[in-house]
């Protein structure tokens, strides 16, 4: 799955005020939308400003100081922006590192940390609050994990002791994008190759549980996002649907809505 700078690619969306007096964001606002290079010989995060029209612009080319795949990263979730906008965060999946940047008033980025990622292969990242998680997708032979950090406000990350968890399924189980739900306390991690969605209660102290794996309704649950109600909805990339569900407290998933076709095929 080719990876685009607006379809089958992770993209970051931030919004900034440029009229030259004080007023909300809207008519006034740029925006800026981020991807990665995911370059073997370095990663970058791509910066293009969005026209009033939807047209892009590249405008910036800023350092990981990490290594990319130099091939599609096969995932959803490699960038992710803090919810207030001010830092931006990315996957160096070859060096097995995570990069946070500051951006800036104008959407630019300013280098602020580079971490291990506590695994292999890192392809996804998630926020919640001054809460990080990341996905590691492991090898073939090494299985994959998810762990927990702590976002300062100087940029730095600090690993959260006891948040490394395994995933549900074997090495090689291909595991796409982790998220939280929308009060930060379950997160989720679909695992395409092992057809499992995987689910972690997240404490207060940030340490994520063990996992509880769900099989898919259909074949390669790849991308998802959660609804304002709370509801999970998983796009099933081998089988061409889509499939909702309702998450607990405690991590257990109820279907809604059970492989609805999507009319296309490989929805990521």
């Amino acid at each position: 799955m080719q990876r685009t700078v607006l379809w089958g690619l992770t993209i970051a969306l931030f919004l900034s005020a440029v009229a030259s007096t004080a007023g909300p964001v809207g008519a006034s606002a740029t925006s800026s939308v981020y991807t990665i290079s995911n370059g073997s010989s370095g990663n970058s995060v791509l910066q293009y400003a969005a026209g009033p029209e939807g047209t892009l612009t590249l405008v910036g080319t800023f350092s990981t100081e990490g290594i990319g795949t130099g091939s599609a990263l096969a995932s959803q979730g490699a960038v992710a922006l803090t919810h207030n906008g001010h830092w931006l965060i990315t996957v160096d999946a070859a060096s097995n590192q995570v990069t946070v940047f500051h951006v800036n008033q104008d959407g630019s980025l300013m280098f602020a940390s580079i971490t291990g990622s506590q695994g292999t292969m890192p392809v996804s990242v998630t926020i919640h609050g001054h809460l990080v998680y990341v996905l590691n997708a492991g090898t073939t032979t090494t299985a994959g994990n998810i762990a927990g950090f702590w976002l300062g406000k100087d940029g730095q990350l600090t690993s959260i002791t006891g948040s490394n968890q395994p995933l549900g399924g074997a090495a090689g189980s291909s595991p796409e994008q982790i998220g939280f739900n929308n009060n930060g306390e379950v997160l989720v991690v679909t695992e395409k190759a092992a057809n499992l969605i995987d689910t972690y209660v997240v404490g207060k102290n940030g340490v994520a549980s063990a996992p509880t794996s769900t099989p898919s309704n259909s074949a390669g649950p790849y991308g998802f996002a959660f609804t304002s109600q709370g509801f999970l909805v998983v796009s099933e990339a081998a089988a061409g649907t889509l499939s909702s569900y309702a998450v607990s407290d405690t991590g257990s998933l109820k279907t809604l809505s059970g492989s609805i076709p999507d009319f296309g095929l490989a929805p990521c």
